[in-house]
């Protein structure tokens, strides 16, 4: 009942953005024919292997006085190795 009669007054809920937990890549089989490629091609390329997921957080202050808080981004990175045809490129 307090809730009802305190809204208005300036104050706002804390909300938090869901990080990511990975990422969702191309193509990523086990056992896929490999391209073999002469020339100019272009060729879509597999997954091979994927880590060193990392999530960087960035806090900046907003508002000024009283009313000042915060708000975060993200920065995501990851390593992979992709596989692209047999053979030099």
């Amino acid at each position: 009942m307090s809730n009802l009669f305190n809204q208005g007054m300036g104050r706002t809920a804390a909300t938090t953005q869901p990080q990511a937990m990975g990422i969702d890549l191309q193509g990523a089989q086990y056992g896929p024919p490999i391209p073999v490629v002469y020339g100019q091609n272009r060729v879509g390329g597999n997954v091979i292997w994927y880590g060193d997921f990392r999530s960087l957080e960035h806090t900046q202050k907003v508002g000024k006085g009283f009313g000042g808080g915060t708000s975060s981004s993200y920065t995501y990175s990851a390593s992979y190795l992709n596989g692209l045809c047999e053979g030099p490129i």
